[in-house]
């Protein structure tokens, strides 16, 4: 008798569409294919984009390419990163 994993199954239709979405425009951070992904899919949440993103470079599909720290007075603390991503080739 087999057994189902737990947990989310690996793939996902949201991931793949994350992946066509760089694969057409290359390396992006996770706010602008959050954008780019509500114009051309069903609506989803952004934190389900960032989500598929962290999950993506877990299984090796997506790789963070750099890390930019904006600094600023922002209500959080005095810098903010924006985290690059692209497919990994």
């Amino acid at each position: 008798m087999r057994f189902a994993k737990k947990g989310r199954p690996e793939r996902s239709k949201i991931r793949d569409n994350v992946k066509e979405i760089l694969e057409e425009n290359g390396s992006s951070d996770g706010y602008s294919l959050y954008k780019k992904y509500i114009l051309k899919y069903p609506k989803v949440t952004m934190r389900s984009i960032y989500y598929h993103l962290k999950k993506g470079v877990e299984l090796e599909i997506f790789r963070v390419k750099e890390v930019l720290k904006d600094r600023g007075n922002h209500s959080w603390g005095e810098y903010s990163e924006k985290v690059i991503y692209e497919i990994n080739k």
